[in-house]
């Protein structure tokens, strides 16, 4: 057994603990298990591939229809109650790990300075 304390397994560990990140892990196995999330899923990457490329291309009207396109369906795909509810967890954590990260560099400046 190994009795010494290791700070970042144990931030990890907690993290990963939380309930929101578990609902993160149950979300994506829904989502991943669902076929039509997934072919509109693929459907919205095609339509920014397009857009990308009509861009690159310097196709500027064809790039708006594309952009118009893409964001109608990129909306309707988010309104989705496990979408919706993914993304809206994804937020929160981002924000979390964010927060963490900035206390743990100020704390760490603490202890330089």
């Amino acid at each position: 057994m190994n009795f010494v304390n290791d700070p970042k397994r144990d931030l990890i560990e907690a993290f990963t603990n939380e309930e929101e990140v578990k609902r993160i892990h149950d979300l994506e196995k829904i989502i991943d298990n669902d076929e039509d999330l997934n072919m509109r899923f693929e459907d919205i990457k095609k339509l920014q591939r397009k857009m990308v490329l009509a861009k690159s291309k310097g196709e500027l009207k064809a790039y708006k229809e594309y952009k118009d396109l893409y964001n109608d369906k990129l909306s309707s795909f988010k309104d989705l109650p496990s979408v919706s509810e993914y993304f809206d967890l994804l937020e929160e954590v981002d924000l979390v790990l964010v927060n963490v990260s900035k206390t743990i560099e100020e704390e760490i400046n603490k202890k330089i300075l």
